[in-house]
């Protein structure tokens, strides 16, 4: 069994090696703040299209489907 002071200390260790890999590669996970403008951009430019808009975007980074016909 170890020592639960060294149990704290690989605790931190691991903590703070996972947040510098996050901040590394970026964090995928959307925030609150950026569901909500994506859900409000969708349903004011995209009528009644705004859910597929509103997934659209928050699978694709906040990149907004296009519209219309286009090669």
């Amino acid at each position: 069994l170890k020592h639960p002071q060294n149990l704290i200390k690989e605790n931190k260790m691991f903590s703070e090696k996972f947040s510098g890999l996050v901040s590394l590669l970026g964090n995928s996970l959307p925030t609150r703040k950026f569901e909500k403008e994506m859900l409000t951009f969708a349903k004011t430019e995209y009528g009644k299209d705004w859910r597929y808009a509103y997934h659209y975007m928050l699978d694709h980074s906040g990149q907004a489907p296009r519209m219309g016909v286009y090669d």
